[in-house]
């Protein structure tokens, strides 16, 4: 658990670390002395894959928290000789995504099992879980944590988490039934909170000068430029531990360099396609990032798009076109662990549920005072980055019967990212980006070229920005 969360929250690094290397430490041990008094061959076998699992999390948090490549290739050699189909993948994903240039925070918010979990794994987990239930002494705080890390889902409370690692010794001494007791209590401790703050009157909310936007990134971002809101560039791409520059350099541009090359044999007629295709590789160009311009989120929607049409006609596509679209979609999602706060915010779609329909009379308000405020207070383009209704699903129906061949011959590249619901995603994006706008918003007494229309704009949206915010913190779990 430790060294899951220094990976994932790395800002914590020196107290955390420490501990992780500690406690990663201690199961390498442990699991090397199972292994050798293991007493069949397939407990052995299994032994042996966690002795190299619990080894490479040692070295890696002992390190720092960045992840050694010689430890990475030794782990994964381990789990080909002695693990299940399942294991192997769930390296071979980590592998992939750690020569990618992933994060130890993005590898951390991953699910545990890309594929099915190894039926010795669910078996075994489903019998210590009803041991420890059966156990009494508030063991469900394990058993929740542990199976939100197998879903990958985003910890509820960063602070929690901290709170969970970081008791002192002398409660750790006292036993399970302690440790236990308090992390419940802090867990209802920050419940209460949350439904404090969520329930608190809003005659402490009189103005959009009293509403406080939640500190989190939005999918579109903003800045003050001239004198208006204008449209932010996207963070810039982080590089991994096994990246210099110049590799991400030209990783960014093969994606534009392919998807360029795509749309102008379209544009010839080389390919015989819908001319969605082309229209999408176009806004994906539009919006890849380049140096400050551009956002990542609005050029993976296309790409996710164009993945969605090819799915659903790929057998009536010419093998060709296929091969160039798979390259494509390849580069761009081989791009994506550069930019974590894109990473972040399919993880938040992922492991949270609507808690009811985002307001859309709400939303249309807003866009409306937008557009009724331009160009005294934003520029042309904060309306045309706000349209992010029309989102990634499938444009076009499923065929009911395969081509010619019977048989693709060239199977697309998987996309993680694919599955999301796209009603959740949907309305988390627009909250997010509205909600962002409201902290730029809220800087214009320094940055307005035209305080008045300024003013108007913040009395007129307030109502309807109170209701985004409200159902945004719902969304979160605030």
């Amino acid at each position: 658990m430790v060294s899951w969360l220094a990976a994932k929250f790395s800002t914590y690094d020196t107290e955390l670390l420490r501990a992780a290397a500690y406690a990663a430490s201690n199961a390498a041990m442990a699991a090397a002395d199972d292994a050798a008094t293991a007493a069949t061959v397939s407990n052995a076998s299994k032994d042996a894959a966690a002795f190299a699992a619990a080894a490479f999390a040692a070295d890696t948090f002992a390190a720092g928290a960045s992840v050694a490549p010689t430890s990475a290739a030794t782990a994964y050699t381990a789990a080909s000789i002695f693990g299940t189909a399942q294991e192997v993948a769930a390296f071979a994903a980590d592998g992939t995504a750690i020569d990618g240039g992933a994060s130890p925070a993005a590898l951390a918010g991953l699910p545990l099992w890309p594929q099915d979990t190894p039926k010795w794994v669910t078996k075994a987990w489903a019998d210590l879980k009803r041991r420890l239930l059966d156990a009494g002494d508030d063991w469900d705080v394990w058993t929740d944590w542990y199976e939100a890390r197998l879903a990958g889902k985003r910890p509820w409370r960063r602070s929690l988490e901290i709170a969970r690692a970081t008791l002192p010794d002398e409660l750790w001494e006292q036993g399970p039934k302690a440790v236990n007791a308090e992390i419940k209590r802090l867990i209802t401790a920050e419940k209460a909170k949350a439904a404090a703050k969520r329930q608190a009157p809003r005659k402490d909310v009189r103005s959009i000068g009293d509403l406080e936007p939640l500190d989190i990134p939005s999918p579109v971002p903003f800045k003050w430029q001239d004198g208006v809101i204008a449209l932010g560039g996207s963070a810039l791409p982080v590089l991994g531990p096994r990246s210099d520059q110049r590799d991400l350099a030209r990783k960014m541009q093969a994606c534009r360099e392919i998807a360029k090359d795509i749309s102008a044999k379209i544009a010839k007629r080389r390919y015989n396609c819908r001319i969605e295709y082309r229209e999408h590789l176009e806004g994906y160009l539009q919006w890849f990032p380049e140096d400050d311009d551009g956002n990542i989120y609005l050029a993976d929607r296309h790409a996710r798009a164009v993945r969605e049409l090819l799915v659903a006609e790929l057998d009536e596509l010419p093998l060709p076109f296929v091969a160039d679209m798979k390259g494509f979609l390849e580069q761009h999602i081989g791009i994506r662990p550069h930019f974590p706060e894109l990473l972040e915010f399919f993880e938040s779609v992922r492991t949270h549920a609507l808690p009811a329909p985002l307001p859309q009379d709400a939303v249309d308000q807003v866009r409306r005072a937008i557009a009724e405020a331009t160009p005294e207070v934003f520029a042309p383009n904060v309306g045309q980055a706000l349209d992010v209704e029309g989102g990634p699903p499938s444009t076009v129906e499923q065929p009911s019967a395969a081509g010619e061949s019977g048989i693709s011959k060239i199977e697309l590249p998987p996309d993680p990212i694919q599955g999301l619901n796209p009603e959740s995603e949907k309305a988390g994006a627009i909250a997010r980006t509205l909600n962002f706008l409201l902290k730029v918003y809220k800087q214009g007494a320094e940055f307005s070229k035209n305080l008045e229309a300024w003013e108007k704009f913040g009395v007129r949206v307030f109502p309807y920005m109170y209701i985004v915010i409200q159902w945004l913190q719902a969304f979160l779990g605030y």
